[in-house]
């Protein structure tokens, strides 16, 4: 197992707040795609075209920009005008994710942690599942280890995908159990041969347990 989880709050990857020209009583349909581009290839990877529709210009209007990414993928972006100065925010209605982004997130992680690691999560931009994407970390030395790349709530995470499961507790020993298997084996069995040997019945037997008028040198002779 190479490191616990790891969580770190990236604004810019799920939203943010800029300032978008408004030309009269529209949105300056070329500033917000240039903000939008910028926008995404910050949060996201490097991206080939955006297209804005014409909107109006006011607090609380609502539009969605289109981005391609190099990568492969077009998601959208939703933005809202937060008053009529030009302050909008944008946010990612489904949340798209470079791979070489979250290899890199994930490597700087665990290099400020003193590990030089090796993270493959497959390749272009991907939608982000509730459930995660797969990633693979590796290291010298080391088993490769499945990882779960997740989006909590505003923060990423990165988990081992099959923690090791809890040590069981420790189960103090049954000396009596133990007594009684011991008894029940074959080597106690012969032992109980033992106690019936040949060696001892010599022993139980002769001048130790002879009766005492047994032994004619002990009585007085008999008168004639």
């Amino acid at each position: 197992m190479l490191d616990p989880p790891t969580k770190q709050t990236l604004l810019a990857f799920l939203g943010a707040t800029v300032a978008v020209a408004a030309c009269s009583k529209t949105v300056d349909k070329s500033d917000a795609e240039k903000k939008v581009k910028a926008f995404a290839e910050q949060a996201i990877g490097a991206v080939t075209k955006v297209a804005c529709p014409s909107a109006k210009h006011g607090k609380g209007v609502t539009f969605e920009c289109t981005v391609a990414f190099k990568d492969g993928g077009d998601y959208k972006v939703a933005i809202e005008q937060q008053d009529d100065q030009g302050n909008v925010t944008m946010t990612w209605p489904v949340q798209p994710i470079g791979t070489d982004a979250m290899e890199k997130l994930m490597a700087d992680d665990f290099k400020a942690k003193g590990l030089e690691v090796t993270v493959d999560c497959g390749s272009g931009v991907v939608t982000l599942p509730a459930e995660g994407v797969d990633c693979k970390v590796s290291a010298a030395g080391r088993d490769t280890t499945d990882y779960l790349f997740k989006l909590e709530g505003t923060k990423l995470t990165w988990a081992p995908k099959n923690p090791p499961a809890a040590a069981p507790p420790d189960v103090p020993a049954d000396d009596g159990a133990v007594l009684d298997g011991d008894e029940a084996t074959g080597d106690d069995e012969a032992a109980g041969d033992d106690e019936g040997t040949g060696d001892e019945e010599i022993e139980g037997s002769g001048d130790e347990h002879a009766p005492d008028h047994g032994a004619g040198d002990d009585e007085p002779p008999m008168d004639d």
